[in-house]
């Protein structure tokens, strides 16, 4: 009857197969760190609301419109709106108001802009 000889080399296959396991528990670790880095700049980016100008609140409904709209081919004359209003728009009141104005011109009703005491009736309607 033979033993093992507990001091001897494992077999080549385990040495292998345990270099293998570690390296892919290491990639694994590197690739979920990676994602949740990922994930909290997705979280940052989306979850706190950035303070944006006036110019930049008018721009972004201009930009929301032109790539979402159901319809492009009413959206006439479009790239015109972009900068139409820059040198009017100071405040808050004035990109919703001018903003209002270019949606306007689409001619759709249901194309609407609604600004913040607006967004807050319809969520209390909501619930």
């Amino acid at each position: 009857m033979t033993t093992a000889n507990p001091k001897a080399p494992p077999p080549r296959w385990r040495r292998i197969l345990t270099r293998t396991l570690k390296v892919s528990a290491i990639t694994t670790l590197i690739t979920l760190v990676l994602a949740m880095m990922l994930g909290l700049q997705i979280f940052q980016y989306y979850a706190v609301d950035p303070v944006v100008s006036p110019k930049e609140m008018y721009h972004r409904t201009w930009q929301a419109v032109r790539v979402n709209y159901f319809d492009p081919s009413r959206l006439k004359n479009w790239d015109e709106w972009e900068h139409k209003f820059d040198a009017e728009i100071k405040t808050d009141e004035d990109a919703i108001k001018y903003a209002r104005i270019m949606l306007a011109s689409i001619g759709d009703p249901y194309t609407i802009l609604h600004d913040a005491p607006d967004v807050q009736n319809l969520i209390n309607e909501a619930t």
